[in-house]
């Protein structure tokens, strides 16, 4: 809305269909309420367009600045707006136009005016869609602090619906009465998952700690109704948060998947190690029913969890896939 009750501009009319490999341009129209004054459009020399309210007032001796002046108070009490006499006022100037493409360029497009019609003329063929005109960031929430030198990121985010499930590693305790969190920081790195709940402004709702006496990390995240699952890797099972792993810790870095019960505070349901006797790493992670699938990598096949590879390990970084079957344990199916 333009103006105080006076001038409309119909958002996203689309002119035409543009063939494949043709300017796009879309339209508004320029509406006036009131048939006491008019609505003008002008072109800029810096690509902007005004949008100008026109006023004239007739019947008044120009020599009579007293009666003029009522007469303006009178229009401006009903329009709400500063008019002049025999003039005309900005109401609103619009910038010129910017957007991205698909491919994430930025440009400028243009403003055209056609019969007291704005176009806006954007020369990008259609398969360059779909554009964001002016994107505003609504919120943003820091999710805590570390030591310097140390690790502190986000590297996983799962949703469902207005909830957002967040994961990584924090090098430090986050200060008290931002967030709850559930378990202890252990020192060094821990990985951890934080509930967030979307709105006008975010809500941080609780906070797991994940991890034991080396360096933790969350890397992936998966979510099926009240279930989270997070999975990463741990340098240690030392001094872990309370829950019951299946599997058991290997050495060095160990992969792992844990389940998390949604409500007021967290719970952990359970744990699964997954790997050999060095460094195996889970990065991603995905859920269908009853059956979460965990992939990443490993550097060896020795002491590996109980489960039937299909394929066999080569040496070196060896990714791979396996699949859990939930439950009050969890169950490895497959490999």
């Amino acid at each position: 809305m333009i103006g105080d009750n006076s001038v409309l501009l119909k958002e996203w009319i689309h002119v035409d269909k543009a063939p494949e490999g043709t300017p796009l341009q879309y339209v508004w129209t320029v509406e006036s309420t009131d048939n006491s004054r008019t609505i003008s459009i002008q072109e800029n020399t810096d690509n902007s367009v005004s949008l100008y309210q026109e006023i004239a007032i007739s019947g008044v001796d120009p020599k009579d600045t007293s009666k003029q002046q009522h007469v303006m108070d009178v229009v401006n009490g009903l329009f709400q707006n500063k008019l002049s006499v025999q003039g005309r006022e900005e109401i609103a100037r619009l910038s010129p136009p910017v957007y991205w493409t698909a491919k994430g360029d930025k440009k400028q497009g243009e403003w055209k005016v056609e019969n007291n019609t704005l176009v806006l003329s954007i020369a990008e063929a259609t398969n360059a869609y779909p554009l964001l005109i002016d994107p505003s960031l609504s919120w943003g929430q820091w999710t805590g602090g570390g030591h310097d030198g140390m690790p502190h990121y986000i590297a996983a985010i799962a949703i469902d619906n207005d909830a957002i499930y967040v994961g990584g590693i924090l090098s430090g305790e986050v200060p008290s009465g931002i967030i709850a969190f559930q378990g202890a920081y252990t020192g060094a790195g821990d990985g951890f998952v934080a509930k967030i709940t979307d709105g006008v402004i975010p809500i941080l709702n609780w906070g797991q700690w994940l991890g034991g006496t080396g360096n933790d990390y969350v890397n992936a995240l998966a979510v099926s109704g009240d279930e989270i699952y997070a999975g990463g890797y741990s340098n240690s099972a030392t001094s872990w948060e309370t829950v019951t792993f299946q599997g058991s810790y290997s050495g060095g870095d160990e992969g792992f998947v844990v389940e998390i019960a949604d409500g007021v505070t967290p719970t952990l349901n359970w744990g699964q190690w997954l790997g050999g006797n060095w460094n195996d790493i889970v990065y991603a992670l995905a859920v269908s029913g009853d059956e979460i699938y965990a992939g990443g990598y490993s550097s060896n096949a020795t002491s590996w969890e109980t489960v039937t590879f299909q394929g066999s390990y080569s040496g070196g970084n060896e990714g791979f896939v396996v699949e859990i079957a939930d439950g009050v344990t969890p169950t490895l199916n497959w490999g």
